[in-house]
């Protein structure tokens, strides 16, 4: 299977993470979005990454869907298949991504708009949710008791993202999430190749 992906990208970096921890492989296409083609937007009218293409030409977007399929594949070993589990997975994986979007939208508001057309409230509401959300995610760290599933995943790849564009900025009065990324980056495998760099 092919995956388009960006090694920033935060929600390609949960799908790579996802495929390595239940041993899917992928085989790797570095795609820059800025420079689509109309075969590109034919599979993912978005123009978003990740974007998987199966063994049987099917194209599967967003990350949340991939991981769902590479779920199926690996017959189970990413959700828990008890449905209140699986609902509390499932939320805990779309605040892990809702804080990725947050945090993108605060570098493309400041890298790519001009800083005089730049609207500083926007900016800090997209922090304040970041800031808010760590809080949150502080007192629901998952264990690593029986392993990792996609709440490591999402949690790790979130944190993950939030090192390569906010440096160490983002964790102070986080020690708790510190200590739990510290853990995951020991537990998952390839964490220094796949991380968001």
């Amino acid at each position: 299977m092919l995956l388009h992906y960006s090694t920033p990208s935060p929600f390609a970096t949960k799908v790579r993470y996802a495929a390595k921890l239940v041993n899917i492989p992928l085989e790797l296409v570095l795609t820059d979005t800025k420079a689509l083609n109309d075969s590109y937007y034919e599979k993912n009218p978005l123009g978003k990454i990740p974007l998987l293409i199966t063994d049987d030409e099917q194209a599967i977007f967003d990350s949340r869907a991939i991981t769902r399929y590479i779920d199926r594949l690996s017959n189970g070993k990413l959700y828990p298949k008890d449905e209140q589990a699986l609902i509390q997975a499932e939320t805990f994986e779309a605040l892990c991504d809702g804080l990725s979007e947050a945090a993108l939208a605060v570098v493309y508001e400041e890298r790519f708009r001009p800083e005089e057309k730049q609207f500083q409230p926007w900016v800090d509401r997209q922090k304040e949710k970041v800031s808010r959300t760590l809080s949150h995610l502080a007192k629901r760290t998952p264990s690593f008791v029986n392993g990792l599933n996609i709440t490591h995943i999402s949690l790790g790849t979130s944190l993950g993202y939030l090192n390569l564009r906010f440096g160490s900025t983002w964790s102070e009065g986080h020690d708790i999430l510190n200590q739990w990324m510290d853990e995951f980056s020991h537990q998952m495998p390839d964490y220094e190749i796949i991380k968001p760099q």
